[in-house]
């Protein structure tokens, strides 16, 4: 799995970090290592893969979705289209734009946008995309 398309997770980033330059630059090089390893790991999978995509639903409060397709056309929906991962980081709880990508140490990791005020972003890791680590805040 990797980021379904890295351009909205890199605004998504310069949007949430606008003034922590360092930080920023740091976690767009993170996210561009990981992308690279993971399209290698895509090239590499079988004919019976699948797309995966992360999404959120309104603002944000409900969490982490996924879906997953065979073709990129028609999606479905994931656990009812209920959230695999509740928001708990920020002030304003919310998990907008997650990107999730594989990295060659074997975990997705994934990073979203925390809230439309509070500077910041959140980061957690998963083995199988149902259990996380603990959420992250990173300013």
């Amino acid at each position: 799995m990797k980021c379904v398309n890295i351009a909205f997770c890199l605004s998504a980033i310069k949007r949430t970090i606008p003034q922590h330059y360092k930080m920023r630059k740091l976690l767009i090089s993170f996210l561009l290592l990981i992308n690279v390893s993971s399209s290698r790991i895509m090239a590499q999978s079988s004919e019976d893969s699948v797309l995966m995509f992360s999404y959120f639903k309104g603002n944000g409060e409900d969490g982490l979705h996924l879906a997953y397709s065979p073709d990129g056309y028609k999606w479905m929906a994931l656990k009812h289209d209920s959230s695999f991962l509740t928001p708990v980081v920020s002030k304003d709880k919310l998990m907008r734009d997650p990107c999730i990508i594989k990295g060659a140490d074997g975990l997705f990791h994934m990073v979203w946008t925390v809230s439309w005020n509070d500077k910041g972003i959140g980061y957690a890791s998963s083995r199988d995309l149902v259990h996380w680590s603990s959420k992250r805040l990173f300013l």
